[in-house]
């Protein structure tokens, strides 16, 4: 379903988490990392669409309260998710700013503390494919 390289080296997602909270206060004692996500749109549009529709929904609340837009998505009309995931910046913006924990909840499952080896810090970039969405970011080990 997804697959998540950390220095190159394909990992096993279950040793992924993503932290409650930031990291800001442990990185200074971690080891930093770069990693790739790669995850089929698909899993994406059936994952995520509700928790999309709900989001579209609360910011076009705040569009109209404060008149106008808020970001390049409302900028765009708010397309549905198949059309955002034909664009890297809303993408991106999307689901590896505004939704990235829920996506990522979704798709690692968490149920063995024990295995962790790599938190997640933040996505830095994305890139798009016919197919898959390729996120690039930071993460910490011990």
């Amino acid at each position: 379903m997804v697959n998540i390289s950390v220095d190159g080296k394909n990992i096993n997602a279950n040793t992924f988490v993503i932290p409650p909270m930031g990291l800001s206060s442990s990185k200074s004692h971690m080891n930093q990392h770069a990693f790739t996500c790669e995850i089929p749109k698909s899993i994406i549009i059936e994952l995520m669409s509700s928790e999309y529709k709900q989001w579209v929904s609360e910011s076009k609340d705040d569009d109209v309260r404060y008149d106008e837009p808020q970001d390049e998505l409302g900028q765009a009309g708010y397309p549905d998710i198949d059309l955002v995931l034909e664009n890297k910046v809303l993408t991106k913006l999307t689901f590896g700013d505004y939704l990235v924990r829920e996506l990522l909840e979704k798709l690692i499952e968490n149920n063995k503390p024990n295995h962790f080896k790599f938190w997640f810090d933040e996505i830095t970039d994305c890139s798009i494919n016919q197919d898959l969405v390729i996120f690039e970011g930071v993460c910490y080990s011990k």
